[in-house]
């Protein structure tokens, strides 16, 4: 029946304060748990029928009145049934009713006469006849006072009296039951509807009492809301919904402190707050949730509740009051303070999920106050970066395994580095590169601490090394951290440079090696400056060839008006002409001398240049080479006329070709003492857009005639006019017009050569190409020009002619094309070999006898040598440059030519014939099938091609396959010596070689022989 009897009461604060609450009318009918056992399967109608013939058997008198109550308890059942089910059918209660009432009429003393009373009110209830069900229930509250049922009874008339607003009557009834004790099932409920009835009366602080009875017994000793029953908690819930309007119509929390400090208190401030906030009184709301923090700050529900206040005045919209409370929830729940070392662990997970949230909110919010007062306001700015840094930090500190940590970690330095606090900043941004290096902002924090090294160096001027030191050891360990980061190049340079300025020589030439050999290769703009520091660095620790190629490679890529070009070429100049002092000091003359000569080519137009080509020719003279010396001393002259030792060359020249029997060149050098030399006239430029048309069309003489106008009247911009002149150049060509065209070639090279900073990768090439065409034009007519007799007429010619050539070739090779540089450099050397040819071939007189004609041959042979080893000179640099990586069809000429002149030396051969093997009676040496000759014919075809590291690779992947293949070693020891200049690898494989063949090749000892006689150092160690 206790569920029948619960669903009596209300069952929710609305249907409280707007309906009246159920009648008896109103109840469903009682549901009885399941049996633990099948019952007997007989219809209710088969048992009724059982105690009726039970009944009129039975003759005593207690058992007939207990069949016939049961019987009618039955009747009640069946009732029940038929009303549970949806079965309308007479008489529906009234059997029951009428045999409760004949009961209670024929046995005026059954002691069960209260049980009887309580069943036949439920029956007038259910039956719809509420008023007798009422009368019912009054009578047995007369008639049994004791009874177990009174209390329900009790409850079952309040409830009415309530329904119908007789709330003081309804009190009194529940009063009534209360006085029954807490056993009563009613209990609880009694205390509930005790509370409403004082409620409708307004006794609100009666109520509360009422209410909080209600909830000390069902909420126990902390017995949590949501482990109750479904319709307690209800209960519950209605109380603590209907307290929280009674506490908002008194004092509000201070009615709440009036009322104790149960142990449910957290409820009834929830409560509260949660009805000020349905009522939009936000800020009441969070007042009642910090009213309960303040009281309550170690509770276990705290963290709850300053959710709350912040969600109240989210509500509201109050932004300010929306960051305070964030920040004192952080303040007061974050890891580390008194209330989290308390917390349990899902109390703890709930805290930092929150935190999470709020913390970087928190961060960005002063982040970004700072940054708008940055410039206004920087004192209020500072703080508010301080506090977000705070924040950032105890992010990172709480959960630092979380996926925010790397951005966070970030605004942290950078609100560090806003604020000033460099250091701090440093350290942040540090943290984050280096401990997190995949982090996607890693290289962009590694590279901002960087920026702050700098803030600190210029805070004090000058910056203390000490600091300069610390930037620079950030550089250097961002590049290594971060290569492929686009800043890391320039961060490098930067590093290198202050090393470089700190005269830490050593760890400059590291840090400036390290960036000019990566790959692929950093821009022109920061590997200058790097080559620069190696060569200063270089130079600054008298290491001068290290320096010289340092500059060599800065100069190579810088642009001909830059700056620096004028210092970085006097240095380079400088370490050159250091090299040549230290050999003239150790008494290699010859050495010294072209140390000196490259100074001068290296610096045309310094003081270095000057004192490296006075001392050239003093060195030359000391070697003997008095020749070279000569043209030296009048190129000096010639340069410097009023230079004070120009004064006594003169007289030095005609020395020297007294000691060379030059008598002719002695008297022509006092002329020459006399003479000048003209410039170059300026070029003009031209009117290009139409003579483009007209070459478009093949209008050829108009092309021409407009081309020429253009390359008169319009020497700007310097492209375009280049590009009219070489058109010129090549549309003359064409008709023929050779002086035409000869003259155009001389002012490709003059504009070229007068454009200063205007000078072009382009400009270069049409000059040296031009210089180079001028050169092939005057080197034919130096080689048309014979030599008759008289040959001191003839001579002067072709020497006029030939200097001319080597002018021409000389001038190309100054424009540094690579493409033309190895052109003319070939060219010249055929020049001296084309003289030296020449002079062997030229015209003998026909009166001399033998005696005197062999005499003769030996002065034209003595005349002829110089020109020849200055032709070998020539091509063997040329063929050097193979070493250096440049190979193209010069270098192969000059390796032609060379092998020549000097074939002991260069005429030297792959093949891929088989070699027997030294001891094998004549067998012929089995490779691995195919695989070694198609490796050589590769490694062949790659040296051919220029491509002499991968032809290497080729052959050590043959002698891999088979070690002792001859012919294989005979072709390395070949690229080995002549093409990469690895002498002591070339000895040691044509050594190999002559061991597996048994010396079966005689031209290979020789090869040998003359390995070791220029290495013999090399020889030693091998042998």
């Amino acid at each position: 029946m206790l569920p029948l009897l619960l669903l009596c009461g209300c069952s929710g604060l609305d249907r409280l304060l707007d309906e009246p609450a159920p009648t008896l009318a109103e109840l469903p009918v009682a549901q009885l748990p399941p049996p633990a056992t099948p019952p007997p399967r007989l219809a209710r109608a088969e048992v009724a029928a059982l105690y009726r013939q039970a009944l009129a058997q039975q003759q005593d008198a207690p058992t007939r009145l207990r069949t016939a109550h049961r019987l009618a308890d039955l009747q009640m059942m069946a009732a029940e049934e038929r009303l549970a089910s949806g079965v309308q059918q007479d008489p529906g209660f009234q059997a029951a009713i009428d045999a409760y009432r004949a009961l209670l009429r024929d046995n005026p003393g059954y002691a069960g006469r209260d049980r009887i009373l309580y069943q036949l009110s439920r029956a007038y209830a259910l039956d719809g006849q509420l008023a007798l069900s009422q009368a019912t229930l009054r009578r047995l509250g007369a008639e049994a006072p004791d009874s177990p049922y009174l209390a329900e009874a009790a409850f079952r008339l309040a409830e009415r009296e309530f329904a119908e607003s007789h709330y003081a009557a309804a009190e009194r009834l529940y009063t009534q039951v209360i006085a029954q004790g807490v056993d009563t099932p009613f209990h609880t409920r009694a205390l509930y509807m005790q509370g409403w009835s004082r409620f409708k009366q307004d006794h609100y602080a009666e109520a509360i009492d009422a209410f909080c009875a209600s909830l000390d017994e069902s909420l126990g000793a902390g017995q949590p809301v949501a482990a109750l029953p479904r319709a307690e908690q209800e209960l519950v819930r209605d109380s603590l919904r209907v307290l929280a309007i009674v506490f908002s119509k008194l004092q509000g929390t201070r009615s709440i402190a009036s009322a104790g400090s149960p142990h449910y208190e957290y409820l009834l401030y929830e409560a509260l707050g949660e009805l000020y906030l349905a009522q939009e009184r936000y800020q009441d709301s969070a007042a009642t949730y910090r009213a309960f923090l303040a009281g309550n700050p170690a509770s276990p529900h705290a963290h709850r509740f300053a959710l709350r206040v912040i969600q109240a005045y989210q509500a509201g919209g109050f932004e300010d009051m929306i960051v305070s409370a964030k920040a004192g929830y952080v303040e007061r729940f974050q890891p580390g303070s008194d209330y989290w070392r308390r917390s349990e662990a899902q109390a703890r997970q709930t805290i930092a999920g929150h935190l999470r949230d709020y913390v970087p909110q928190l961060a960005s919010h002063h982040h970004a106050l700072a940054q708008a007062q940055r410039d206004a306001a920087p004192r209020q700015a500072a703080q508010h970066y301080a506090r977000a840094a705070a924040y950032y930090r105890l992010y990172l500190d709480s959960f630092p395994d979380d996926p925010q940590v790397p951005q966070l970690a970030f605004l942290l330095g950078e609100s560090l580095y806003e604020s000033g606090d460099y250091p701090a900043a440093i350290d942040a941004y540090d943290w984050l590169a280096y401990s997190l290096p995949d982090a996607p902002r890693a290289a962009d924090a590694a590279y901002t601490a960087i920026l702050a090294h700098a803030q600190l160096e210029a805070a004090q001027d000058p910056a203390p090394a000490a600091l300069q030191r610390r930037r620079i050891a950030a550089e250097l360990r961002f590049q290594a951290n971060f290569p492929g980061d686009e800043r890391a190049n320039e961060v490098l340079a930067h590093a290198a440079n202050q090393l470089l300025q700190l005269a830490d020589y050593p760890a400059a030439v590291a840090a400036a090696s390290t960036l000019v050999g990566l790959s692929p290769a950093p821009r022109a703009e920061l590997r200058i400056p790097a080559w620069l520091v190696m060569g200063h660095s270089y130079f600054a620790l008298e290491d001068y060839l290290q320096a010289e190629i340092a500059y060599r490679e800065g100069l190579a890529l810088l642009a001909a008006a830059d700056t620096r070009r004028e210092a970085a070429t006097q240095r380079l100049a400088a370490a050159i002409y250091r090299q040549g002092e230290a050999d003239a000091a150790a008494g290699r003359h010859d050495s010294a001398a072209a140390h000196f000569r490259r100074a001068m080519v290296a610096a045309p137009a310094s003081r270095v240049r000057m004192s490296a080509q006075y001392d050239a020719a003093t060195a030359l003279m000391q070697a003997g080479e008095l020749q070279q010396a000569n043209t030296l001393l009048q190129d000096f002259r010639r340069r410097y006329p009023q230079h004070e030792l120009t004064a006594g060359i003169g007289a030095t020249l005609v020395q020297n070709y007294e000691a060379l029997q030059d008598w002719q060149s002695a008297a022509g050098e006092l002329d020459t003492l006399r003479a000048g030399q003209d410039d170059p006239d300026a070029a003009r430029r031209y009117l290009l857009g139409a003579a483009r048309y007209y070459d478009a069309a093949g209008d050829t003489d108009r092309a021409i005639a407009r081309y020429r106008s253009y390359a008169h009247d319009w020497p700007q911009p310097l492209d375009d006019n280049l590009e009219a002149v070489h058109r010129l150049t090549e549309l003359y060509a064409a008709s023929g017009a050779s002086d035409k065209r000869r003259y155009w070639l001389e002012r490709t090279m003059a504009i070229h050569d007068e454009a200063g900073a205007a000078q072009s990768g382009r400009s270069a090439y049409l000059a040296a190409q031009a210089a180079s065409l001028l050169g092939d034009e005057r080197f034919d007519a130096f080689r048309r020009e014979r030599l008759t007799l008289p040959l001191a007429r003839t001579l002067p010619r072709k020497q006029a002619t030939m200097q001319r050539a080597l002018d021409a070739y000389k001038r190309c090779s100054g424009y540094g094309v690579d493409q033309f540089i190895t052109l003319c450099t070939f060219r010249l050397g055929e020049v001296y070999r084309q003289l030296a040819t020449d002079l062997l071939q030229s015209q003998r007189p026909q009166d001399l006898d033998a005696l005197a004609l062999e005499q003769y041959d030996l002065l034209l042979e003595e005349q002829a040598y110089p020109f020849e080893e200055m032709a070998i000179e020539l091509h063997e640099s040329n063929a050097l440059r193979a070493r250096q990586g440049l190979y193209d069809e010069w270098v192969a000429r000059s390796f032609a030519v060379l092998g020549e002149l000097l074939p002991a030396r260069y005429a030297r051969h792959e093949n891929t014939e088989h070699y027997a093997l030294a001891g094998s009676a004549g067998r012929q040496h089995d490779t691995a099938s195919g695989q070694v000759w198609e490796l050589n014919r590769q490694a062949i075809a790659l040296r051919h091609a220029g491509e002499f590291p991968a032809a290497e690779q080729a052959y050590l992947a043959a002698l891999t396959a088979d070690a002792d293949h001859p012919a294989t070693h005979r072709n390395l020891g070949i690229l080995y010596d002549l093409y990469l200049g690895v002498p002591g690898r070339a000895l040691h494989h044509y050594v190999r070689f002559q061991t597996l063949t048994g010396g079966s090749e005689r031209n290979v000892g020789g090869w040998i022989a003359d390995l070791e006689r220029r290495h013999a150092s090399i020889a030693r160690e091998i042998h």
